[in-house]
């Protein structure tokens, strides 16, 4: 069974970057199935991006489409170091100089 919260980690057993990055990618992906209307990716993204970059880590948000062969699907994800958190991105193409920037 899956659980809706799960108590925050002790400052000084915070595991290494991407355990730490791909553990709050679940919780919000938990917390966005059963807060946002349609499980929206894009203020999922935002607020992942948000929660990571306030512990000091370098993420970004990215948004991809599916090739125009039928209908053109959008999709927003967070990378951390290059890599897409939490879930499979394979199928779209990231748009460039969409993401990133500075808090």
């Amino acid at each position: 069974m899956m659980r809706l919260a799960e108590p925050p980690l002790p400052r000084n057993r915070i595991p290494p970057t991407a355990t730490f990055a791909h553990h709050c990618a679940r919780l919000t992906a938990i917390a966005a199935h059963h807060c946002l209307p349609g499980g929206s990716c894009l203020p999922q993204a935002l607020v992942l991006c948000r929660a990571l970059r306030t512990r000091g880590l370098a993420a970004t948000v990215r948004i991809g489409v599916t090739a125009p062969a039928a209908n053109l699907e959008a999709h927003a994800w967070v990378e951390l170091d290059g890599e897409p958190l939490g879930q499979e991105v394979g199928r779209y193409t990231p748009l460039p100089g969409i993401y990133g920037g500075k808090t």
